[in-house]
């Protein structure tokens, strides 16, 4: 017989939170509300959150997003979704996404869970506008 063993870690705050993941999608990915605004579409629009262990923390939907001006150079046209999730716990060490479209490198390879953290989870719209902004 296995054992499990529980590790209680009372200096890890893990009061569940809203998480939010940023994405710049392209062309046939998502919707143009005609506003300024977009979201996702399809199976883009729909992903899982999963803790370190891969367990799934919760699964979230598009919610909206904006679509990139000109100072986003190359991005520009592009729509900046976000996904959010509800009732995720804190205190992670990382955390997974899993897109519900397959996605795949140029020489074909299937794209697995793209790691990122807690503090990328709490940006707010106007925060994830500034990553982008940043040289790549």
């Amino acid at each position: 017989m296995g054992t499990a063993l529980l590790v209680w870690e009372p200096w890890v705050d893990r009061t569940p939170f809203t998480a939010r993941n940023y994405g710049v999608l392209g062309g046939a990915m998502f919707v143009d509300d005609g506003d300024g605004s977009c979201h996702a579409e399809g199976a883009a629009a729909r992903d899982k959150l999963l803790g370190e262990d891969k367990r799934v923390l919760a699964t979230g939907s598009s919610w909206g997003g904006e679509i990139l001006s000109s100072e986003y150079g190359d991005l520009a046209g592009r729509c900046l979704a976000y996904t959010e999730f509800s009732d995720v716990p804190a205190g992670e060490d990382a955390y997974f996404i899993v897109s519900g479209e397959r996605l795949y490198t140029a020489d074909g390879k299937e794209l697995g869970p793209a790691e990122t953290t807690e503090a990328l989870l709490r940006q707010s719209m106007a925060e994830a506008e500034q990553e982008w902004l940043k040289p790549r």
